[in-house]
């Protein structure tokens, strides 16, 4: 399950041109079955941290294998989809496999795809949790999307805090105005 992947099969040998002219993306199917979770147990003892590790190091591996193997050219600006098609359809949180994307995402870097993960070259993306499908023990892939020609840092707002509710934690967790949904009417 954590072994190191060879070149697959089911990766395109071309990039895939999305509907009405969207972004090039490549999907990188991982062999692996479980993401890497955030509510993973903390490693305690030495051996632990060292099975934990390994495990950061082969999801790393196979990204980079993959995006080799893939042809991704150097790209100005990319973000990375994880896609999980869980074994069954139970409540699941998806910012708890963060700790899968963050592995991945070096590994692409480290592939050369781009030369760096920091908000000028990489677009932070949720991860996204597919309907289990009855006797398929799970699939994990990456879908890497070039945002190469989409201009400015889509990290920032242009309104850092909103003015009718005061929420100043802006950037990509906050709200502009015409987002807010507060109304002060009912504030009395």
């Amino acid at each position: 399950m954590w072994g190191v992947p060879g070149p697959s099969a089911d990766v395109p040998a071309a990039p895939v041109k999305g509907p009405r002219g969207a972004p090039l993306q490549w999907d990188l199917p991982l062999p692996f079955v479980v993401p890497l979770s955030m509510n993973d147990p903390p490693p305690i003892s030495r051996g632990a941290r060292m099975a934990r590790s390994d495990k950061v190091r082969a999801f790393r591996h196979a990204a980079f294998v993959l995006a080799q193997h893939a042809g991704i050219p150097r790209l100005q600006r990319f973000t990375v989809v994880l896609n999980w098609r869980p074994p069954t359809n139970r409540r699941r949180d998806v910012e708890n496999y963060f700790a899968t994307v963050k592995p991945c995402v070096d590994g692409i870097v480290d592939a050369g795809v781009a030369p760096d993960d920091t908000p000028e070259f990489y677009v932070s993306s949720t991860p996204v949790l597919h309907k289990a499908i009855k006797g398929d023990p799970g699939r994990i892939w990456l879908t890497v999307i070039d945002l190469s020609d989409q201009p400015g840092d889509k990290t920032l707002r242009e309104n850092p805090y909103c003015t009718r509710c005061g929420d100043e934690r802006g950037g990509p967790y906050g709200h502009e105005t015409n987002e807010c949904t507060w109304n002060r009417k009912d504030q009395k």
